[in-house]
């Protein structure tokens, strides 16, 4: 039996947000549930010679389960990885940060 794909997303920029402690919480969280489960996350993939954007949206097309994390902002390759996983059927589980304010794009 293949494991539980769980794809986790979030901005990876710490100078746009840092969301780092959210990313490890949850990569951490599906790897409690190994081997039943297996995260997968950018920071932990290794290098490929494809377009980023491609490594994001094969990933998010062929995941078992797409996790959001968002706290003020959203970025475009966040959000095509949402639009990815939504158009592809996958469950969701979105998480929002607890923040001050948020901007409209990541309040949808």
């Amino acid at each position: 039996m293949e494991p539980y794909r769980v794809f986790i997303s979030s901005i990876m920029n710490r100078s746009t947000e840092d969301l780092l402690a959210e990313r490890e919480a949850a990569r951490a969280a599906v790897e409690h549930f190994a081997p039943l489960t297996v995260p997968w996350a950018f920071e932990a993939e290794p290098a490929s010679p494809k377009p980023l954007l491609d490594v994001y949206i094969c990933a998010a097309k062929t995941s078992d389960l797409f996790v959001l994390i968002v706290g003020q902002r959203i970025t475009q390759p966040v959000k095509d990885e949402y639009d990815t996983a939504r158009d592809h059927g996958k469950p969701m589980l979105l998480f929002a940060k607890g923040v001050a304010s948020r901007e409209p794009e990541a309040e949808q």
